[in-house]
């Protein structure tokens, strides 16, 4: 009887050590870690703090890495290669991330941006961004046993999805079900995310457009689908894990109404396809993918884009991306990637026009980012609920980017051919945008989001919100 009291103490003195010491690792981590303990303090206060505590203090558990590397190792002895193809189920997919981590993560990165160089000065805002929406975190999930072989469930679903389709009509659900599930291809060093197609939310996202476009019908409306890496792979046997792009892509203009420009940059973009196009850890394009795309809607306008090597090019390198830090897959890790950066010819200025976040750096490539491990953000700053740019341009156009956190690296292109953009992610904005085209004397609104937006209802339900909120 002693004996097994004793094993129970013994038991709870060990779990006690343990997390003792995971919360002492947590407490002295590194620069990334000490932006996320901001986020988690400022969670005393704003509410949520048992949540967060719970998800910071699991993923920063006393040999985490190390136990992730063990399950690897386990998979090799099993006969799992590391340089086989994966698949990997994942949460925290780019469309369904709501506002409220994406501005504390704002806040928390200026803080530490403060701390590491100057400090930033802060702008008069006019708008107001939500408080309400709650976020989802990213977080790894237990990867399924899913070499390529092992994965014919996941070959078929995609087809599925596409031929279940045909019959939907023009008077969808308002609201389909949304998932924040992904799946992740690993494939010859890199993370690439598989496109599932779903015709009602592809309606859905129209239907928003298409009310934009009657709304305003004094603008020019464009849309800009933009295809990711599954669309640009040579294997036919794990490109057809996926929905093709090209017919995500084609299927969606489709339902747009006439009055909607669409750009079409698939086939452009596979002409440069040997190019460093797409991050290989991260599941946004490189800002060298996002000028080609750009060139097509410079013809689009009637303007002529400059040419690549026009622009002042930098590069920085060791960017483990969003998908690494999901899946710590050791394959990936090999091959860091690089961060190219491609500065307009156009004196401009960029800043912030929200109350709650006031991020000025001036310029639209926010370089300060570059110290950080999320340096994406070094486009305009990373998702903000609002930011306006000013050139010297005089030509009176003036363009409202609504959009997803592929337009960031696209947006710094369009201070070349543009007297004011304003940028407004509607994940974050809770402001009035029938004001904000008002009073900044908006000529016309392009929608910039990524292909992938077609697998649920996020982007289409929070367009119409934009809209329609008084």
């Amino acid at each position: 009887m002693k004996f097994r009291y004793s094993s129970i103490y013994v038991f709870c003195a060990f779990i006690c050590i343990l997390g003792c010491i995971s919360l002492m690792n947590y407490l002295t981590d590194t620069e990334k870690e000490t932006m996320e303990r901001k986020i988690l303090i400022d969670s005393i206060s704003n509410g949520g703090f048992g949540e967060k505590f719970e998800k910071e203090l699991s993923d920063h558990f006393m040999g985490r890495e190390e136990f992730l590397a063990l399950s690897e190792d386990i998979k090799l002895m099993k006969g799992i290669k590391n340089d086989e193809v994966q698949l990997i189920a994942y949460q925290g997919a780019n469309v369904n991330q709501a506002s409220g981590e994406i501005i504390e993560k704002i806040k928390a990165s200026e803080s530490m941006i403060e701390e590491l160089e100057s400090p930033v000065v802060k702008s008069e805002g006019r708008y107001e961004e939500s408080e309400s929406l709650a976020a989802e975190p990213e977080e790894m999930v237990e990867e399924p046993e899913s070499v390529i072989e092992e994965s014919e469930e996941m070959v078929e679903e995609p087809e599925s999805v596409v031929e279940e389709s045909e019959g939907v009509t023009d008077e969808p659900e308002n609201k389909i079900e949304e998932s924040e599930w992904g799946t992740l291809l690993i494939y010859n060093g890199a993370a690439i995310e598989i496109n599932y197609f779903n015709e009602v939310a592809a309606q859905n996202y129209a239907n928003a457009i298409n009310a934009f476009a009657d709304r305003f019908e004094d603008l020019e409306i464009y849309s800009l689908l933009v295809p990711t890496q599954i669309e640009f792979i040579d294997d036919e046997q794990y490109k057809s894990l996926s929905v093709p792009e090209e017919q995500t892509i084609e299927r969606t203009n489709d339902l747009f109404s006439e009055r909607v420009k669409t750009i079409d940059v698939l086939d452009f973009m596979k002409e440069h396809s040997d190019e460093y196009l797409f991050f290989r850890t991260d599941h946004h394009w490189t800002q060298r993918g996002a000028y080609y795309a750009f060139v097509k809607y410079a013809e689009l306008i009637g303007e002529e884009a400059p040419r690549l090597d026009d622009y002042e090019y930098e590069i920085t390198e060791g960017f483990l991306g969003g998908l690494y830090r999901v899946t710590l897959n050791k394959q990936i890790a090999r091959t860091p990637d690089d961060v190219e950066t491609f500065s307009p010819l156009t004196a401009h200025t960029l800043t912030g026009l929200n109350d709650r976040i006031g991020y000025n750096e001036g310029n639209v490539l926010v370089k300060r980012w570059l110290a950080l491990d999320e340096k994406y953000g070094v486009f305009i700053g990373g998702d903000q609920p609002i930011v306006g740019i000013d050139t010297e341009n005089k030509n009176g156009r003036r363009i409202l980017v609504l959009k997803d956190s592929y337009a960031n690296a696209f947006v710094p292109f369009l201070v070349d051919v543009a007297e004011k953009v304003i940028v407004v992610d509607p994940r974050l904005f809770d402001g009035n945008i029938q004001n904000v085209i008002m009073e900044q004397e908006i000529t016309e609104i392009f929608f910039l989001n990524y292909a992938l937006i077609t697998r649920w209802d996020g982007f289409g339900h929070l367009y119409n919100q934009l809209l329609n909120k008084e």
